[in-house]
């Protein structure tokens, strides 16, 4: 049999303060209305005679809601055994600092420590490329030309398969694309040179550094 909830109250009156209700996570969202913002002063007593059923979420929401960690030694047990489990979530909460937020600043800063590092890596790049090919022009023998010829002939000849299969795929998804939208504007005579200029001048380059990125 399911038990009604009572309404979680905090009443203060002739210097005492009287909890009641039940302090449950379906209940204590109704409790700011019935503590009136009360603080516990140093020299009230509390009484938990009405105190009901009480869990994790509702007392550290009478915690909060008392604005007193020491509830004093007359705690029922039933709440001490709870506010033992919550307790390190307790003091976390109270020595937590809001952290600042900078918004705009910091992903305009984050973006700038992006783009110096990519371009960090591309001049790398592109030094040690003039190096290794300063260095073969002056010493032809450190040329590789075995290691040349085979990277050439994975790179072209083995990838012409696989490239022009890409190739006919995609020139067959932008040209039904593109007739549609050509058809609308009353140029779908264009889709020849729509597909030819997009895939030979656009697409065709990009997947051949791609295979030859990952080669």
């Amino acid at each position: 049999m399911i038990l009604p909830f009572s309404e979680p109250v905090i009443h203060s009156e002739n210097n005492v303060t009287k909890i009641s209700g039940d302090w449950l996570a379906s209940t204590v969202q109704s409790a700011g209305a019935t503590t009136d913002g009360h603080l516990l002063a140093s020299d009230e007593q509390i009484d938990w005679s009405q105190l009901g059923r009480v869990d994790s979420a509702g007392a550290f929401a009478l915690i909060q809601a008392l604005g007193a960690s020491d509830l004093g030694n007359d705690v029922p047990d039933r709440l001490r055994r709870v506010l033992d489990i919550v307790a390190p979530a307790i003091q976390e909460h109270a020595t937590e600092k809001p952290k600042k937020s900078y918004g705009f600043f910091t992903r305009l800063g984050r973006k700038v420590v992006a783009g110096l590092s990519e371009l960090y890596g591309n001049i790398l790049f592109l030094g040690r490329s003039e190096v290794g090919v300063g260095r073969a022009v002056i010493n032809p023998r450190r040329l590789r030309v075995r290691a040349l010829v085979s990277v050439m002939q994975q790179g072209s000849l083995e990838a012409l398969p696989i490239i022009m299969t890409m190739t006919f795929f995609i020139g067959a998804v932008v040209a039904l694309v593109g007739t549609n939208l050509l058809r609308n504007l009353g140029a779908s005579v264009f889709t020849v040179q729509l597909v030819g200029v997009s895939v030979l001048r656009e697409a065709a380059p990009k997947m051949t550094g791609q295979f030859l990125t990952l080669m």
